[in-house]
């Protein structure tokens, strides 16, 4: 069960299919990372409402989250997940302009733990699935530091035991609550997240960007061996970039069809695939749809007692956006 309030601070065109121009493709196509299109400021986009209109991600919004669970002496020695609320996706678009309840990728910037009540009387793991993979850690760091604890059940797995994973692995360790607490009078940071350059760069170049198939939006095959790519394209813009491992530069061609670029499939393919792999999938979005905690505590199992564990969480968060 939960309750919620909030606060926030505010097609292709049809082409001819044409001839292939002569292209200056390499042999072989790089496989080293791609450079990024464009840079950005050394400002965080994870706390900075400024740096929205720049970026593809919006303001930063709040909403204060209360989670009240009763649970098994069993169900908490084996570890249970629940749904922070179960219209979630609906409760963090209320009131943001241009979002709706279909908007389910965010990336959260703050999570603080305000206040909570236990009558558990062991210590009790609160981790969330954040993140869907371990790779959109990469460059990531988390200001409040992340939490080592040794495994909470002496039932489950020795494997998660001193890592910052709990639950089946997914799940990353937020906080504790103490045995029998019953308040915190301070608000603690759990989750305050900070990033490298590069990775701050590509979130704001690549942060209004799901899938790969976004990624082929305008492209057009014209023939079995050329595309047609838009000169606006995301694609294009990062074979602009790096140029001198394609052997070729869009930008010294001649546009087709008033706003296309002719370029060889093996390059555009190469491009959308390590673009994808390396950028795109790990960037640290949280899906709304599947945001869960898990909670877990080494009490003695029995199905025929029960505790109550409640908490409120305060989470800051921003939507991708389209520039």
């Amino acid at each position: 069960m939960s309750r919620v309030n909030s606060s926030s601070s505010r097609a292709a065109p049809e082409v001819a299919a044409a001839a292939p121009a002569a292209l200056a493709a390499p042999a072989a196509i790089p496989t080293e990372p791609l450079a990024a299109p464009m840079s950005t400021s050394e400002t965080s986009l994870f706390d900075s409402a400024e740096a929205s209109s720049r970026a593809s991600l919006s303001e930063v919004h709040t909403r204060n989250v209360v989670v009240d669970a009763r649970l098994t002496a069993t169900e908490l020695n084996l570890g249970k997940s629940m749904p922070l609320s179960r219209n979630l996706a609906q409760v963090f678009a209320d009131g943001v302009d241009g979002v709706t309840r279909a908007n389910t990728k965010v990336v959260i910037t703050g999570i603080e733990l305000q206040n909570v009540f236990s009558d558990v009387p062991k210590r009790v793991s609160v981790s969330a699935n954040l993140f869907q993979n371990k790779t959109q850690q990469t460059g990531l760091k988390n200001e409040a530091g992340w939490l080592y604890s040794q495994q909470s059940s002496e039932l489950a797995s020795e494997a998660a035991e001193h890592v910052a994973y709990g639950g089946d692995g997914s799940f990353v360790n937020l906080c504790s609550l103490l045995p029998f607490e019953q308040a915190r009078h301070t608000n603690c940071a759990v989750y305050t997240p900070t990033n490298s350059s590069l990775n701050q760069r590509h979130l704001q170049d690549y942060g209004n960007i799901s899938t790969k198939e976004q990624l082929w939006d305008g492209i057009v095959e014209v023939t079995p061996t050329t595309y047609y790519v838009p000169a606006e394209s995301v694609v294009c813009k990062v074979i602009s970039k790096n140029w001198d491992r394609f052997g070729f530069s869009p930008q010294n061609e001649e546009k087709v069809e008033g706003s296309f670029y002719r370029i060889d499939k093996p390059i555009v393919q190469s491009v959308v695939n390590q673009l994808y792999d390396n950028v795109i999938a790990r960037l640290p979005f949280t899906s709304l749809d599947n945001l869960k905690l898990h909670l877990q505590s080494n009490v003695e199992p029995s199905n025929s007692v029960s505790h109550n564990c409640s908490m409120q969480l305060k989470i800051n968060y921003r939507y991708p956006q389209n520039n």
